[in-house]
């Protein structure tokens, strides 16, 4: 069976596009400590006796190190006079991130690394690749934060430049990373850098910033999970708090199971499709103080590995999960309207993370009785870089 002509688009259907959402390489010889001047002969500083891995080598495994730290970081523009923050109520303007307390599942910088002696030369190293992984996450986090504040834009032509835009950014994660690092401050504590876009999309003299990047610390766990490299936290990203006018409610989790199907285009005269069971989830809302309700946190996960495919072959996503992002507003407490929530879709393909956005074409109802809380079946739309639309269906779950 022939996988391969398939692969791409497949890609895509997870929200896994080939080009919208491709795994970022990192940089050669990344962090920057251990690269050599340019025109030296030799590599340069290599680290210690402590070996650790930004990009996976085959048979090669580390311990996942979480990394401690803090981070100010946002996007610049203007339009028609006005800047970001005016524009855009929630991130992602202007953003402070802490990490290193969250679940060691869902770390969000990590380094990967043999086991450490306890020393601080070792630990040095260790902080290094932290870095690499922070300057990774955030142009990853960066794509992402600009499908959250496009959610509560009501301005049709604006949203529609930020959401171009979160594409372009996510074509080029590569292209943010080596920004990062080759606009680097000469200060050896902080990371203070910048990335320069220009004009796009109606935007103007666009830039993503990081005021202060630190690492402060890492934690190895009593019982480490091992790592392929720093690319393995690929799918947790820095999520921005809700803004203050926001009151959240209760969170709540899926109560037994629900179906997808996804539905694809034709791929040589054979139409592309797949379906999967959803098995976890959550959902929560919150009013604005207005008392205006919104959905502030949809997620789905399927119950094991979802294939795709048509007569030629097929593939496998792991790790498949649908994320809101955003705030999607409710009319009357009752419906999200078509187009008012926008996902991020993600997962991996043939070992590698793919990500891409789509946005609800039908309207999500929600209802509540007993305790219990209903949404209604509802198709998610992505085009993929060929302009072909995918549809991604859901049916309807409970929530409790």
């Amino acid at each position: 069976m022939q996988t391969k002509p398939i692969l791409c688009v497949a890609s895509v259907l997870s929200a896994l596009a080939c080009h919208h959402a491709a795994e970022p390489e990192s940089p050669p010889c990344q962090p920057p400590a251990f690269c050599g001047v340019e025109g030296d002969d030799e590599v340069g500083e290599q680290p210690p006796a402590l070996e650790c891995t930004a990009s996976t080598v085959d048979g090669k495994q580390g311990l996942k190190y979480q990394c401690e730290g803090s981070l100010s970081m946002g996007f610049e523009f203007s339009l028609l006079g006005k800047g970001c923050d005016s524009w855009l109520v929630w991130p992602p303007c202007d953003q402070f991130y802490s990490f290193g307390f969250e679940d060691y599942v869902e770390t969000q910088v990590m380094a990967c690394c043999d086991a450490w002696d306890g020393s601080e030369e070792h630990g040095a190293v260790v902080r290094e690749y932290c870095t690499g992984d922070m300057v990774e996450q955030i142009c990853l986090s960066a794509s992402e934060q600009l499908v959250t504040g496009a959610s509560m834009l009501e301005d049709g032509a604006v949203k529609e430049g930020v959401l171009k835009l979160q594409n372009h950014v996510a074509e080029n994660i590569g292209t943010c990373i080596a920004a990062l690092w080759a606009n680097d401050s000469p200060d050896d504590d902080l990371l203070i850098t910048r990335w320069d876009l220009g004009d796009l999309f109606g935007l103007k003299d666009i830039s993503l910033v990081v005021d202060d990047g630190e690492i402060t610390g890492f934690v190895l766990a009593d019982e480490p999970e091992t790592c392929e490299s720093n690319q393995d936290n690929n799918l947790e990203t820095f999520e921005p708090p809700l803004p203050a006018p926001f009151m959240p409610k209760d969170l709540l989790a899926l109560d037994g199971s629900t179906s997808l199907h996804v539905s694809g285009p034709q791929l040589l005269g054979s139409k592309v499709e797949g379906s999967g069971v959803l098995a976890s989830g959550a959902l929560q809302f919150a009013t604005d103080d207005s008392g205006t309700s919104w959905l502030v946190e949809a997620s789905w996960r399927p119950a094991g590995t979802l294939e795709l495919g048509n007569e030629l072959g097929s593939v496998s996503i792991e790790d498949g999960r649908i994320e809101l992002r955003g705030g999607a507003r409710l009319s009357g407490s009752t419906e999200v309207a078509a187009g008012d929530a926008h996902f991020m879709l993600l997962g991996r393909v043939d070992g590698q993370i793919r990500r891409i956005a789509g946005s609800n074409a039908t309207p999500i109802e929600v209802r509540e009785d007993a305790g219990v809380v209903y949404t209604s079946a509802f198709e998610l739309v992505v085009l993929d870089d060929q302009g072909q639309r995918w549809v991604v269906s859901l049916t309807a779950s409970q929530w409790r």
